[in-house]
């Protein structure tokens, strides 16, 4: 089988985008009648110097080929792999063990048998990480030689610019008053983010939006960006001329030894022109070291579903925000803020307007669903009885059985070639290879029906039996740790989306909270709206059983049948297509979960 490795760093061109090399790696096994093929998309974002172990589908690529299910890799340039030697020469090792060879977009197919074919391929590598390291190394050469001079390169902090003459650092005067009015408010207690958002509200243009609209007239700077997006795992373009103040740019500024004329480069001190004085920034500083100026007091709050809730609109984490409610003594509340959000609330740039929820309260759901209401147990138990990834295991193991009974029954048919004596060497030496190849292929699927069975023992009774332990363990008297302990056992992520319904709801906020359970498919939807201590267990979701796709298949070729009058054939890509890529069944459940005073659990 051909495996098709794909990845897309930060840096790459857009020619090299994850659609060309995987539509490039399609033409290639069309030309070569090559059919059985599987794709390892490693997505966007992913550097050529990352470690293999940091790879998952690099990973995945290397353990098929370990069980015999790869003869043949695809990637369209050497890079693809890495630029680092030692990583590629690593790569290299492990397929010329398992005798697989190599397909590269702009040097064609490699046998790596031959030690010629392995140098070039290494001396490639060697090339590809040679040239920026040599450019690395010429480059800080020529720095070095510049700060010597008192010479300046590169984006300088905001409030200077480069001297065209001298090509030395000079205030810009035009942004003093900027750097200056940061470090006064800052003296008198305004935090980071509070100074960045009087910048914001005054309208002062920050050093990137001013580079990007060629203020400075000294070169043009792209108005867009890449960069990766962890929370979408992909690569996404910024607009740089909508750029803002950030609390995170102010602490850097607040920070910079620039303004009081030290520049540090390479570990040396070199002079620029000042502009503050150096009492006014150590008095701020020592305020943002001592007095935890940038983050106010620390308190551990402790939050009971932190690492495995997450937001439905643009899935970042969600994090626990709490604050005791020490101002003002009138009030009844225990904290001013107490509420799960969405991570992008504390970035200026990207809010995704999910709403929050109140910490207390979905924490209590949360035990009360997990740990007092026994009926979590029998939807688990029946979930058992119709879930689908035991029967796909299952299936799996028997074509995998039948794989190794047709390899054995290959490998008895060569071992009676080999014992005829009219043979001459080339074909005993052809039939000896064929046999190495099938002992290796036999190997790997013992490796799978290991691994497909062990799930399989898993789904049957681990997943179920280690929940119902988790659940009957439970002690109302337990400590914090070992409630989130419980919980992480329980429940591998929640997803909540917060929105607004005029008609059911008269313009107020709602939330909808999904619950994956550890070891299933499946998922279970709750709705509730403030205070949240009322809830409604709506559905189930999972995944269609081959049988429901079938059914829906003859539903869809029916109705076309009566639309036009024809046969027709309906395909399970199709029957996708329809469902939006996703084949999941809702199963209505419409239990109503009501918290009482003694339900509610506050861990602070």
């Amino acid at each position: 089988m051909l495996g098709i490795y794909v990845r897309l760093s930060i840096e790459d061109e857009e020619s090299n985008s994850i659609e060309n090399q995987i539509e490039e790696a399609k033409i290639y096994a069309d030309s070569n009648n090559i059919v059985d093929f599987k794709l390892y998309n490693e997505g966007e974002g992913i550097k050529g110097s990352v470690p293999i172990l940091d790879r998952p589908k690099l990973n995945e690529l290397i353990e098929d080929v370990k069980n015999g299910l790869i003869d043949l890799i695809y990637v369209r340039t050497q890079s693809r792999i890495s630029r680092k030697l030692l990583i590629f020469t690593e790569f290299l090792e492990l397929v010329i063990k398992y005798n697989v060879n190599i397909f590269i977009g702009d040097k064609g197919l490699i046998d790596l048998c031959l030690p010629s074919n392995k140098m070039m391929v290494q001396v490639f590598g060697a090339m590809d990480e040679f040239a920026p390291n040599n450019q690395s190394y010429q480059t800080i050469r020529t720095q070095k030689i510049k700060s010597d001079k008192g010479e300046v390169w590169g984006v300088l902090p905001y409030g200077y610019i480069k001297d065209p003459k001298t090509k030395k650092a000079i205030v810009n005067e035009s942004e003093r008053p900027i750097i200056e009015q940061i470090f006064q408010l800052s003296k008198k207690g305004y935090g980071t983010a509070k100074i960045a958002k009087i910048l914001n509200d005054e309208g002062v243009e920050t050093k990137m939006k001013k580079m990007v609209t060629n203020q400075y007239n000294d070169k043009t700077y792209k108005k867009e960006k890449k960069y990766f997006d962890k929370a979408l795992n992909k690569i996404v373009l910024i607009d740089r001329t909508s750029s803002i103040w950030l609390s995170k740019t102010i602490y850097d500024m607040l920070k910079n030894t620039w303004y009081i004329g030290q520049r540090i480069w390479g570990g040396e001190l070199y002079s620029v022109p000042p502009i503050i004085s150096k009492e006014l920034f150590n008095e701020v500083n020592n305020k943002l070291t001592n007095s935890n100026h940038k983050k106010g007091k620390s308190v551990n709050y402790r939050f009971l579903l932190k690492g495995i809730i997450f937001c439905e609109k643009c899935g970042r984490a969600y994090n626990g925000n709490r604050k005791y409610n020490n101002k003002n003594h009138n009030k009844t509340s225990k904290y001013s803020a107490n509420y799960y959000q969405c991570a992008s609330k504390r970035l200026m740039k990207h809010n995704c307007d999910n709403f929050g929820i109140n910490i207390t309260n979905l924490e209590s759901f949360i035990i009360y669903h997990l740990f007092k209401d026994k009926e979590l147990l029998n939807h688990l138990e029946n979930l058992e009885k119709k879930d689908t990834s035991l029967i796909e295991n299952k299936e799996e193991l028997k074509n995998l059985k039948n794989l190794i009974k047709e390899q054995i029954q290959n490998r008895n048919r060569l071992e009676d070639l080999l014992k005829r004596k009219d043979l001459n060497e080339l074909s005993i030496s052809r039939f000896i290879k064929n046999l190495n190849d099938i002992e290796e292929h036999i190997k790997g699927l013992n490796t799978k029906i290991e691994r497909t069975s062990f799930r399989i023992n898993e789904i049957e009774n681990n997943r179920l039996l280690n929940i119902s332990n988790q659940i009957n363990s439970f002690n109302k008297n337990w400590e914090f740790h070992e409630y989130k302990e419980a919980v992480n056992n329980i429940i591998e992520k929640m997803i909540v989306l917060g929105e607004r319904n005029e008609r059911n709801f008269n313009n107020k906020k709602y939330h909808l909270v999904e619950l994956k359970y550890k070891g299933y498919n499946e998922y279970s939807v709750f709705l509730s709206k403030k205070p949240h201590t009322k809830w409604i267990w709506l559905n189930n979701v999972r995944k269609m059983t081959e049988d429901e796709i079938n059914e829906e298949i003859a539903l869809q070729e029916g109705l076309l049948k009566y639309e036009t009058g024809k046969d027709a054939k309906i395909t399970k890509k199709e029957i996708e297509n329809i469902y939006d890529g996703k084949l999941l069944v809702n199963e209505n459940i419409n239990k109503i979960i009501q918290l009482k005073t003694e339900d509610i659990i506050d861990f602070d």
